[in-house]
């Protein structure tokens, strides 16, 4: 007990060494404060990007196995229809879903855009379309079919192209889910080459069977920004030549078409409550029908790509630490040997008066650890202080960004706010209550840890030190005093 005692009076004693040493120690357990409370919020960055960011399922067909497929099999193989889909998305382990439905229709009121148009050089466009002009060295890039693609959505929230801003809204605007008029929106690109308008009225027919016809009001023009090696194809599949319309009205012109249009133009993505649920969902929908020629496909790697920079935040974090643990080390193992070299006669004295070098060394390692419970105690204080206001700039930095993409979705729609998170199927106004903080609680485990950090800093730069003035025998260090 007694060492103890001396250990304390030594460090009442000897003020502005040990402030020093304390004040070291304390910016030390701030700085490993702060680096445990940003790594935990990273993590829970990820964990919540993870629950907002679902795996998308898909279900494609595997040409090999219907190839290599007897006719008899083949027979058996049933495609998926609206029905499936809705009863697969009719899930305990679905969050959500929507399927689009494409179709093919032709015109005489308008033309398609060609890339041949659209990239005729200044000099070709004044120059009669007859005339013998030498385009070989132009760019040729397909197109001259009357038909369009027609997509319709379940959910016009999921629509990528105006998600990520490749479309946008110019003129007029977005038809809500619920529509069920004869409207479409065309691109800015078909809208300049038939010089049409919002409000015009045009005239399709089935590419089937010409006596059906379909009369569709444009109400909303976008402008399409994809470049040529993104587009889905030429012609027909020039994206530039894509109208969307409303489900009710897709379904209406499938309807009229043979069960094969119909399968083919269906396409269907869904989400988890759990991404773990994924072998179980498959598991039911083969159980509801789903043929074996089709597999089961997500987006976990464009997912687990997109987490990279929150994570490099929390690998960041831990980096920090361990450098601020091997400098602060470093920098008390310096300052403990100096002191100690000072105080080397007063060492070579009690060693002469018969204390062990196991008992000196527990006397100043006791100093140490009188002098890291303080600055813990205090340096802990301020680390959690200063560790709120941290995580909650970081939050809300993630949280701008957010924002900042939900609000440019909604110019892509123009004005609509269409968002992903909605009752299945709905029109909605998006209305995201994000948390703007989040609470840093320091737990028992937290607190250990900071503890262990700094008895271990003391401990290995305080036997550095000891072990180095213990190499001199007493009466050397009697006979050197200076």
């Amino acid at each position: 007990m007694y060492i103890f005692k001396y250990a304390y009076l030594s460090v009442t004693r000897n003020k502005g060494r040990n402030i020093l040493i304390g004040l070291i120690i304390m910016a030390i357990t701030i700085s490993a404060c702060i680096a445990l409370t940003i790594n935990k919020s990273g993590e829970n960055l990820v964990n919540t990007y993870i629950n907002s960011n679902k795996l998308e399922i898909t279900f494609n067909m595997d040409t090999g196995i219907y190839r290599n497929a007897t006719d008899e099999e083949k027979e058996t193989y049933t495609p998926i229809t609206i029905e499936d889909v809705i009863n697969y998305g009719d899930s305990s382990y679905v969050s959500d879903y929507y399927y689009t439905l494409t179709s093919s229709l032709e015109s005489d009121d308008i033309e398609t855009v060609s890339y041949d148009e659209m990239f005729q050089m200044p000099d070709d466009r004044e120059t009669d379309s007859t005339s013998s002009t030498d385009t070989s060295n132009r760019p040729s890039f397909g197109g001259g079919t009357t038909g369009f693609s027609f997509v319709a959505y379940s959910n016009q929230g999921y629509n990528e192209n105006f998600v990520d801003g490749t479309n946008k809204i110019t003129s007029g605007e977005m038809f809500d889910n619920d529509s069920t008029e004869n409207v479409v929106v065309i691109s800015s690109d078909l809208a300049d080459e038939n010089n049409l308008e919002v409000g015009d009225t045009i005239t399709f027919y089935s590419s089937t069977d010409d006596t059906i016809t379909y009369e569709f009001t444009v109400v909303g023009i976008y402008e399409d920004s994809s470049t040529i090696e993104s587009t889905s194809g030429m012609g027909q599949n020039n994206s530039r030549n894509t109208i969307y319309i409303p489900l009710s009205i897709a379904k209406t012109i499938l309807a009229n078409e043979d069960d094969s249009v119909t399968n083919k133009g269906l396409s269907a993505k869904f989400y988890l409550n759990n991404n773990d649920d994924l072998d179980a969902f498959e598991t039911e929908v083969r159980e509801k029908g789903l043929s074996d020629v089709y597999t089961v496909s997500t987006n976990e790697d464009e997912i687990t790509s997109t987490l990279e920079h929150i994570k490099n935040m929390s690998k960041f974090s831990k980096s920090f630490l361990i450098v601020v643990l091997i400098i602060g080390a470093i920098i008390l193992s310096i300052i403990n040997i100096l002191n100690i070299r000072e105080r080397k006669y007063e060492i070579g004295v009690s060693r002469a008066i018969g204390m062990t070098k196991s008992k000196i060394t527990l006397q100043l390692v006791a100093e140490m650890m009188i002098v890291s419970l303080a600055a813990l105690i205090v340096g802990t204080t301020i680390g959690v202080a200063t560790s709120q206001p941290i995580t909650n700039s970081i939050l809300a930095s993630e949280i701008s960004s957010y924002q900042t993409e939900s609000t440019q979705i909604s110019e892509n729609f123009g004005g609509k706010n269409f968002g992903t998170n909605t009752q299945r199927g709905g029109s909605f106004t998006k209305n995201i209550d994000y948390v703007d903080s989040l609470k840093v609680t320091v737990s028992a485990i937290t607190i250990l840890q900071l503890f262990l950090i700094s008895i271990f800093l003391t401990t290995v730069s305080g036997i550095i030190a000891i072990t180095f003035i213990n190499q001199y025998e007493p009466n050397k260090i009697l006979q050197n005093r200076t």
